[in-house]
This record gives structure tokens, sequence and C-alpha cells, in this order.
């Protein structure tokens, strides 16, 4: 439900808010420092033990958000295919900076010896088939963006509970991610 929000708000927005929207790799780099955020909160926090790993809203959105940047392009079609191979370029960097399962184990009970060896292997699994065939040219372009933010927040995921785990590096040591942008301040109501 928060994914069909999220596009819809996308798809309404009027062009001359494209410099709202942030790009791809903006939008990783700013989903990376969210989650790290989050960690620290949480290992701070007395119910350190519940943390939410498998969220994945935050990357699928940044692959709408390329996406849309894609339309509003001269070139939507190159575009999509290129925002399409920087995707499977990030899931890659991902995946190498994951640890292996044996390193984890005896960590912290199942979620190290249960749960990491079968989100490392979701991770680097294939899809089980074309997911697009069969569809309009434009059509496949945009689904193709759409399986490959998928592939890439399943990585991911994985590497949230390494990082939970205290076994990977965050996103910007490990390569695949930058520093967010500066947050602007929010305006007071009072002023503009």
């Amino acid at each position: 439900m928060k994914r069909l929000a999220a596009i819809l708000a996308l798809c309404a927005m009027p062009a001359v808010a494209q410099e709202s929207v942030p790009d791809f790799d903006t939008c990783i780099d700013i989903a990376a420092a969210r989650f790290e955020r989050e960690l620290d909160w949480h290992r701070a926090s007395p119910m350190a033990e519940i943390f939410a790993v498998g969220d994945g809203f935050h990357l699928r959105f940044c692959g709408d958000a390329g996406a849309w940047h894609c339309e509003q392009s001269a070139a939507p079609a190159p575009c999509l295919l290129a925002l399409t191979e920087r995707q499977q370029a990030l899931r890659q960097s991902v995946l190498e900076s994951l640890p292996a399962p044996d390193a984890l184990q005896g960590r912290r009970g199942v979620w190290s010896d249960d749960l990491y060896p079968r989100m490392h292997a979701l991770a680097h699994g294939q899809s089980a088939g074309p997911d697009c065939a069969g569809l309009p040219d434009d059509a496949a372009l945009r689904c193709e963006v759409r399986e490959a933010a998928l592939r890439v927040s399943i990585a991911v995921r994985a590497w949230y509970l390494a990082r939970y785990l205290g076994a990977a590096h965050d996103a910007i040591t490990a390569g695949w991610a930058g520093p967010p942008p500066p947050t602007r301040p929010r305006p007071r109501p009072d002023r503009p």
C-alpha cells in the first residue's frame, strides 16, 4: 500500500517539481543513511533485539524515482535501460559487501545461524524466469526497472541483517553508497 501511494504521488507531480524527487543514486544514499540512523537508534534503545531488518520500501522507491526521472527525460527508453544496468551493478556491489554465512555462525542465535544464511542465499538467487516477457516494449522496460529494484532491495535487506549483526561495513565504507545530501531545515509554519 505504501508503494502504491508513493508511485501515485510521483505520477501526479508536475515536471517543475523534478528537482524535489531525488535521482536514483542520491535516493540510495538517503536510504542507506536512514537505515544507519535507525540502526544507531535501535542499538541504543532498551528494545535493541526488536529491529525491522526486512523493510525494503525505500529501496524500491528509489527504483520508482529513477524511473520517474527517466520518464521526464528526452530519451526515456535509453534512460530506463541505463537505470536497470545501474541497479544491477548496485546489487552486485551490495552482494560483494556481504559476509559469508559461515562468518556469522554462533554470533546471534537464529538471526545469524538460520535467518542470515537464508537471506544471503535469497540475495544471491536468480529469477525463476523472464518476469517481463510478453509485455509491450515500453511496459517491459518499466517492468525490468521494477524487477531490478526488487533484486536490489533483497540484496540490501541481507546487508541490513549483516549490519544489524555487526558483520558488515556501512554502505559508504563498503563503497556502494555515498553520503546523503544535507537535509534542508523545514520552514516554520509562520515563515515562508
